[in-house]
């Protein structure tokens, strides 16, 4: 008599059905946590704050990767504030602001994901810049996808 783990063969196509369930489950909340991603983005183009402040998590915490600086979700949100005076007082003019490259990678009710922001303008009258790689984290909270943390650094041309 052979030892070991006895497997019936009727039950692989059941366990077959419930793998491909849960890989269909990783891939649709992926496609949810991209669309989360693209909304963000075009919310912070467009200086939203009030879609921004309902796709953050309230210990939402913010690594900025050119100073270093460590903001929560309360001081993220008024610096975004000050963008948009600005920008409503025409100080601060987007040419464009485009997420390109985005991944995303399931954790369960959590998702990293990694992508390139490449974004220029004008800001007090001088023109900039700006290319970066971030990596952000969200959870599912409530039924909807938040952005719990954010870093990003300076990400090579090409």
């Amino acid at each position: 008599m052979r030892r070991g783990v006895s497997v019936s063969y009727a039950a692989w196509p059941i366990a077959l059905v419930v793998a491909l369930a849960a890989c269909r489950g990783r891939e649709d909340a992926a496609i949810q946590v991209r669309g989360a991603v693209e909304e963000f983005g075009a919310a912070f183009a467009r200086t939203d704050t009030a879609t921004l402040r309902r796709l953050l998590t309230e210990d939402y915490v913010h690594v900025n990767g050119a100073s270093g600086r460590l903001l929560d979700r309360e001081s993220w949100l008024r610096w975004m504030g000050k963008r948009r005076a600005k920008r409503d007082a025409g100080r601060l003019v987007m040419a464009f602001y485009r997420v390109t490259d985005v991944e995303v990678r399931m954790h369960g009710n959590a998702a990293i994901a990694t992508g390139i922001v490449h974004a220029a303008g004008m800001e007090d009258h001088e023109p900039f810049e700006s290319r970066v790689r971030f990596t952000n984290v969200w959870v599912l909270q409530e039924g909807q996808w938040r952005r719990a943390a954010f870093h990003d650094s300076p990400a090579p041309e090409g």
